[in-house]
């Protein structure tokens, strides 16, 4: 069990060596600098915990060898109340029991086939999962939110980067960022090398749990894997899924299948729109549609296509919060499901930016924690940042300024969030690095949520703790206290030590609460609510595993209660507590098991979690007396999130894609192309590439793909098509692998890719950007590794790599080169891109062929005031060339433009359309009467479709376009144009509270 803000990992065989009885003293300890013998002070303890060496890069994933397989117990099996100790545990130095007198066992039960037991290495701790030596030290996990368990068989990287920044190819207002990849891949995403919790059910396992009629609840919960959730389904041509070890590409958050709208558009300036069907019945031909109307569902496509995931929850009352992300290769976005009645039921709660916008790409939500008073959430935006919600009721959510998530500091990781009587505080680390090397312990306090102050390292906390590496595990509070669980690591080779720590002023001091440790145990977790708080320490007498549970009103006071024993008990994971008491998670070595107390004597048992392979859980809360546990799971070709509750002595696990609105299906349409007396359209559906053919650019129906044209493991993207005398080529993204297809008319498609031409040279994969058809024949532009790529055929039957005129102009040096988009006109071929030198800094570059084959790059010259800058578009009328993309400036990312008349030969500088400075073009063509473009400005997530024209490429107008999909509420974006007949025809998407929808508009050509 993995979970932002857990407790650490408890190892059977940490043997920390913990006097009984010992409390934490009267008055605050010297300070820690007074003696130097004593990593902790006067009074702090006589702990020697000795463990295997912990890592400097504190990596949180770690390699856990499969559970051995077990039957799963019966479904319908009655709660079993645990065994009570007949005498307390011995003091220290006291004579172990006779055998006569150790407590009476439970009958042993069978165990659900559970991970939960697997030996973790304690050298990458995290917390709630064991930490027991391992051989070998894995690899540092460059996504520090869940711990990557290998499952029986190999599998593929599972990429879920919520904490990281995913570069675009065409990247939102303020992405421009001053260091890209240099080693750029297809989606040029962190990809971690391990994968989650493997749970398989044995064969002769358990039956489901009953049924239910509630609509929101999967049918498949518990059910045998591979059985799929109403609504999807695994995806066709595919012989292994992610969990066996096929690609696993997240999915890119673009468009949904949300609800139908038909809009009227308008637009002032060059540009004229008329009403179109819903807006008004008019037939006229121009306007903009949106979602079915424009494109229809691909037939085949049964997955929602994106990965979604819940990372936290927390709850309040009868008031349940979860919050995660759904992402895909190259975007995400934030999930918050509120539950006003315990958790029966969930709907999606509502989000503004700071701006009072849709909330911006990238931007998700990892741990939440709150009250009556109030709720906040912390989570990261794109560059790895600290970002802060808030919300008085937990149904609406504000997205805070930029300037209160920066308080957490970089790459900030916040385990827990515990509401107090005066407020809230937040406990975790930060790392200047980014790489946790050089992680130290934070303490954030808060009255409202939106103003926070932190305490850094062990001094500003308050820990006496003189020396050794020090991480922060949990926080629980009563409306009085605040008891906080530390792990100390004085010397890595000796291993480490669990500390309490409580404070009665909301955070702001602390001092040494450690609960009582009798002889023989070892381990460490804490829990607490309303009720007051409960600790566990771990246990064997007589080679019976077994929690013996300890109970304190305010953290200071603590007293031995009853234990933890069901059958095939292994350890205790989590406590939770709520107004009636409080609820354990335990691992039984092959199940999540939950038991309840009142008041931590008497336990019994609640249910398990149905094993399932690839179960991730990654958080929990109690209320009203039951469980939710949070996470993900795999379904079919992506992942879904996990949402169960224990209610009725089992789990029930709730299917979101029956909760209206909470998740958005893809469907994505990037590009166009025009040509034969028909145009194209290309994106993705359900995870999987598509395409779209018209041949009047209004009415489109879907194309075929043969084999695996467009479906293959994983997720599949085009974002680039275009057609030419032998027929039409489209390229995008296999996840980290080049996708090309082609067809001779662009109804019906076969792979290309696997030719030897698209091979990588070494390590590296190749990246396909963008395609042009010239008269020559057919080129495909992109990198490989750090170097700029070119691919030409003539016939679409054969493919060559591209060669560069220099040693120099595709191949890098000390300074990496990507090419992002390519065109013909009628001196050859050019491509534009972006040159990262070794000193840092992008430089715009281009690059020019005449036959498509041979390539010279040249590196244009910087606008004054600019920093730094890409080129992202181009395009082609007659000899005259435009190129656009993004500059690095001390206000911002802003325009970037260059003109050409003579074929490529000398370029100009561009003045921004309009004097929009802040304008980024996402979509170039050229048509018979000069140039057309869109763009957008703002800030991300609020961005409004702005329309370009030029006849000439060198003096340009802006009008702002008017009406749904193109304006409005939310993020609207053209991102590929096309002339079509008399008309110029663009596809985008528009993304708002009611989804991601594909935009379809269309425009009379002046």
């Amino acid at each position: 069990m993995t979970s932002p803000g857990t407790p650490n990992q408890r190892p059977d065989d940490d043997r920390e060596r913990e006097e009984a009885g010992w409390q934490a003293p009267d008055a605050p300890p010297p300070p820690h600098w007074q003696d130097p013998q004593d990593p902790f002070g006067p009074g702090a303890g006589p702990d020697a915990g000795l463990l295997p060496d912990l890592p400097g890069s504190f990596p949180y994933a770690q390699e856990v060898p499969p559970a051995p397989q077990a039957p799963e117990p019966p479904a319908q099996r009655p709660p079993a109340q645990h065994p009570q100790p007949e005498q307390p545990l011995a003091a220290p130095h006291a004579a172990a029991p006779s055998p006569a007198a150790q407590p009476p066992t439970a009958p042993p039960a069978a165990s659900d086939p559970f991970p939960y037991a697997q030996q973790i290495p304690a050298a990458q701790p995290f917390p709630l999962a064991p930490e027991t030596p391992s051989p070998q030290t894995p690899a540092a996990e460059p996504f520090p939110w869940a711990q990557e368990i290998p499952a029986a068989k190999p599998t593929a990287a599972e990429p879920f980067p919520f904490a990281q920044e995913i570069p675009d190819r065409r990247p939102s207002p303020g992405a421009l960022s001053s260091s890209p990849p240099r080693d750029v891949t297809q989606n040029d995403i962190p990809r971690p090398d391990a994968t989650r919790f493997d749970m398989a059910r044995p064969e002769g396992a358990a039956a489901p749990p009953p049924q239910f009629d509630e609509p929101w609840l999967n049918p498949a919960a518990g059910g045998a894997p591979g059985k799929e959730k109403s609504g999807k389904k695994q995806k066709k041509n595919k012989s292994k899924t992610k969990s066996e070890g096929g690609g696993a590409g997240r999915k890119a958050l673009v468009f949904g299948a949300g609800g139908l709208a038909l809009a009227a558009v308008a637009a002032g300036g060059v540009f004229a729109f008329v009403k179109f069907g819903g807006g008004g019945g008019d037939d006229a031909k121009d306007g903009a549609r949106v979602g079915d109307a424009a494109f229809p569902l691909s037939g085949g496509a049964g997955s929602d296509g994106r990965d979604q995931e819940l990372a936290g929850v927390a709850s309040s009352g009868s008031t349940v919060i979860a919050v995660g992300g759904e992402s895909d290769p190259r975007s995400a976005r934030g999930l918050f499901l509120v539950s006003s009645d315990g958790g029966r039921t969930f709907a999606p709660g509502t989000v503004r930016g700071s701006d009072g916008a849709t909330p911006g790409r990238g931007e998700v939500p990892r741990v939440v924690g709150g009250s009556a008073r109030g709720w906040v959430a912390v989570g990261t935006r794109p560059g790895g940042a600290a970002v802060v919600w808030t919300s008085a009721d937990g149904r609406t959510w504000q997205r805070r300024p930029d300037a209160v998530g920066d308080v957490f500091g970089p790459h900030a990781h916040v385990q827990r969030i515990a509401a107090t009587a005066t407020g809230y505080v937040a406990v975790g680390e930060t790392s200047v690095k980014g790489d946790q090397s050089d992680a130290q312990p934070v303490v954030w306090v808060s009255s409202d949520g939106t103003s926070w102050e932190a305490r850094r390292g062990v001094r500003q906390i308050g820990m006496t703790i003189r020396k050794g590496a020090v991480r922060l595990l949990e926080a629980v509070a009563t409306d009085k206290s605040v008891v906080m669980e530390s792990l100390v690591t004085p010397d890595p080779k000796k291993g480490g030590i669990r500390r309490l720590w409580r404070s009665s002023d909301g955070g702001r001091t602390w001092t040494a609460a450690d609960a009582p440790a009798p002889k023989g145990s070892h381990g460490l977790v804490v829990g607490g609510g309303p009720a007051g708080f409960v600790a566990v320490r771990e246990v064997n007498q007589g080679g019976r595993n077994f929690g013996q549970v300890f109970t304190s009103p305010d953290g200071t006071s603590w007293k031995q209660a009853g234990r933890l024993a069901p059958g095939g008990y292994q350890e205790t994971i989590r406590l939770l507590g709520d107004a009636q008491g409080y609820s354990a998670l335990i691992d039984r070595g092959g199940s999540l098991l939950v038991s309840r107390s009142s008041d931590g004597m008497s336990w019994q048992d609640a249910g398990p979690l149905a094993a399932r392979s690839g179960q991730v859980v990654e958080d929990a809360a109690s209320v009203g007396g039951h469980a939710v546990a949070v996470g993900r799971r795999p379904d079919g070709g992506d992942g879904d999130a996990l949402l169960a509750v224990w209610e009725g002595g089992t789990a029930r696990e709730i299917d979101l894609a029956r909760v209206p609105g909470a998740l958005h299906r893809d469907r994505t349409v990037t590009a166009i192309g025009a040509g034969s007396g028909r145009a194209v359209a290309v994106g993705s559906s359900g995870g999987d590439a598509a395409a779209w053919v018209s041949t009047d650019g209004s009415t489109w129906r879907t194309a075929t793909g043969q084999g695996s044209a467009f479906t293959r493991t994983g997720s599949q993207r085009l974002d680039g098509v275009a057609g030419g005398a032998k027929g039409w080529v489209a390229v995008g993204s296999d996840q980290n692998h080049p996708l090309v297809t082609t067809s001779t008319d662009g109804t019906g498609w076969t792979a290309a890719d696997g030719a030897p031409a698209f091979r990588g040279a070494g390590s590296a994969q190749p990246a396909t950007a963008a395609v042009a058809a010239g008269p020559s024949g057919y080129v495909i532009v992109g990198a490989e590794g750090t170097s700029a790529a070119t691919w030409f055929s003539a016939d679409l039957s054969r493919w060559e790599r591209g060669r560069g005129a220099g040693r120099w102009d595709l191949t890098a040096g000390r300074d990496s080169r990507w090419m992002a988009d390519v065109t013909a006109g009628s001196s050859g071929y050019t491509a534009v891109g972006g040159v990262h030198l070794a000193n840092g800094g992008d430089r715009p570059g281009v690059w020019t062929s005449s036959d498509g084959r041979q390539w010279r790059l040249r590196q244009l010259p910087l606008p004054s005031g600019i920093a730094e800058g890409r080129l992202e578009e181009v395009a082609a009328h007659g000899a005259t060339l435009v190129a656009t993309g993004f500059a690095k400036t001390p206000k911002g990312q802003e325009w970037l433009g260059f003109v050409s008349s003579d074929g490529g030969a000398n370029w100009s500088p561009l003045p921004a359309p309009g004097g929009r400075a802040g304008l980024v073009v996402t979509a170039l063509t050229a048509g018979p009467k000069g140039f057309a473009g869109t763009g957008t400005m703002g800030s991300d997530g609020s961005g409004d479709v702005i329309a370009l024209s030029s006849a000439d490429g060198k003096s340009w107008t802006a009008s702002d376009a008017k009406g749904s999909g193109l304006s409005g509420a939310g993020d609207q974006r053209i991102t590929g144009l096309a002339p079509v007949g008399d008309r110029l025809v663009g596809v985008g998407r528009s993304v708002n509270d009611s989804g991601d929808q594909p935009v379809l508009w269309t425009r009379t050509q002046d």
